[in-house]
């Protein structure tokens, strides 16, 4: 499969707020872009592609809600996977046991996960959207 990035690494870096994934993106722009074309590559996989190809200029043109869930999930990446590097606290589940009584929660700004990759409710609703498999069995969302 032939996989083109949604976004650039310029584009990562214009659409982001976080500022140590914009130095990222600057210092390490090769892995920066190792990162984009992982998280494309997994949204390429959902997606109608198709629906972008340009005949007129033999290239994909994606929409800029797109872009910015891509830039999205790539900050998701940055932070759970490089940053935190997956380990048990980036995972933010607090427990609790008293006596027969146990309760688990999990601390996370993320209800969801695509690929592993947290991320929210708005992010997967615009791969949703340009997927042409909504309620599909192999979609990879949890709910925590």
């Amino acid at each position: 499969m032939d996989i083109t990035p949604i976004i650039t690494v310029a584009e990562l870096k214009d659409l982001t707020m976080n500022e140590s994934l914009v130095n990222y993106c600057t210092e390490k722009e090769s892995e920066a872009l190792k990162m984009i074309w992982i998280v494309s590559t997994k949204v390429w996989s959902k997606i109608d592609k198709e629906i972008f190809y340009d005949e007129d200029t033999d290239w994909y043109i994606f929409p800029d809600d797109l872009k910015m869930a891509v830039a999205s999930l790539c900050e998701c990446y940055y932070t759970f996977w490089v940053v935190e590097g997956n380990n048990s606290a980036s995972k933010k589940v607090v427990s609790e046991r008293i006596d027969d009584y146990s309760y688990t929660y999990s601390d996370s700004d993320y209800a969801y996960t695509f690929f592993w990759i947290p991320t929210d409710s708005n992010v997967i609703a615009v791969i949703e959207a340009y997927s042409g498999i909504v309620g599909k069995w192999y979609w990879n969302i949890h709910l925590h």
